[in-house]
């Protein structure tokens, strides 16, 4: 019988939560599904513990390989799967029990399926009892857009979308540039108002060459959305907004292990998100597009830097 759902999980340096993110998955109330671990050469122990999982699974299969990064890593996953429909999840993450019978159940044959997503694993919902949909058929790339969510974790993708679209290797935010060619093909995206997808910030992932990769994906992407579709380049607009100004946050909230790469972030990216936000702030402050809690970074910026990093420090404290 052909799996409903493949999902495919890059491993890398997770031995912390491995386990919980896979039992998330092997315990869905979906049972038709087939759970692919991609072993990416982690140096850990998550390698014995996924074949550990494979053990006592018939529906995991696991991928050994040299380590190459997520982007070939979820290529490989890709290449061996089988089933109707692809989802991704991060080795860290964990999924409500009822995340991958949801999408499935309301997909209505749609190319895409999506959920929400939480940094607080008590928020995830159980139950379907208030799932409401919504179903896009036109305006796809903007709506996309529009709803400012770049990872590619919170959906389900028909196979036969995403057969033949790699993700780049040796790309940081990989995801940016595959997400946008997938949903220039998409003919219909269902969108679903539950929260069932927790993603966990590594508060490793901050480095200097993140942050210049991070960046020029993100200008890459904007570049491209600017010839090809111009009418929808104002969200791009405001999507370069919030990635700045988010960035910024993670960067003071977070910090780097090392002062000087810390210092040399601030130093380049506080000018620009201040200059974004300056040129735009009526925009920023009025539209629907930004939430609450960024039009209150923006208003801080602005006003008081120093202010902003004592809050945004207090909140993650």
């Amino acid at each position: 019988m052909v799996p409903k759902v493949s999902v495919i999980i890059p491993v890398y340096k997770v031995e912390r939560y491995i386990r919980m993110c896979l039992d998330s998955i092997v315990n869905q109330t979906l049972k038709e599904i087939e759970v692919i671990l991609v072993d990416d050469g982690s140096p850990d122990n998550c390698p014995q513990i996924c074949d550990e999982y494979k053990k006592v699974d018939k529906r995991v299969k696991v991928i050994h390989q040299e380590n190459q990064g997520s982007s070939v890593a979820r290529n490989s996953g890709i290449n061996c799967a089988i089933g109707e429909y692809i989802a991704f999840v991060d080795s860290d993450d964990v999924i409500s029990s009822i995340m991958l019978e949801t999408l499935y159940s309301v997909s209505q044959n749609a190319d895409i399926v999506e959920c929400e997503v939480c940094k607080k694993q008590e928020e995830l919902w159980h139950s379907s009892d208030k799932i409401s949909t919504k179903v896009v058929k036109t305006n796809i790339l903007a709506s996309y857009l529009y709803a400012n969510k770049v990872g590619v974790w919170c959906r389900i993708y028909k196979r036969s979308l995403i057969q033949g679209l790699p993700f780049e290797a040796d790309a940081f935010s990989e995801d940016v540039m595959w997400s946008y060619h997938v949903f220039c093909r998409c003919n219909s995206y269902v969108k679903v108002n539950a929260i069932l997808y927790y993603w966990r910030q590594n508060e490793d992932s901050l480095s200097k060459s993140c942050i210049k990769h991070f960046k020029s994906q993100g200008e890459r992407l904007a570049e491209i959305i600017r010839l090809e579709h111009p009418d929808v380049y104002p969200i791009m607009e405001n999507h370069l907004i919030v990635i700045r100004i988010n960035l910024l946050s993670n960067a003071v909230k977070y910090g780097f292990a090392n002062k000087e790469v810390e210092q040399e972030f601030l130093n380049e990216r506080k000018p620009q998100a201040i200059q974004a936000v300056r040129n735009k702030i009526w925009r920023i402050l009025f539209s629907k597009f930004f939430r609450i809690q960024t039009k209150i970074k923006v208003v801080l910026i602005l006003l008081n830097f120093n202010l902003f990093k004592r809050i945004i420090r207090w909140q993650h404290n």
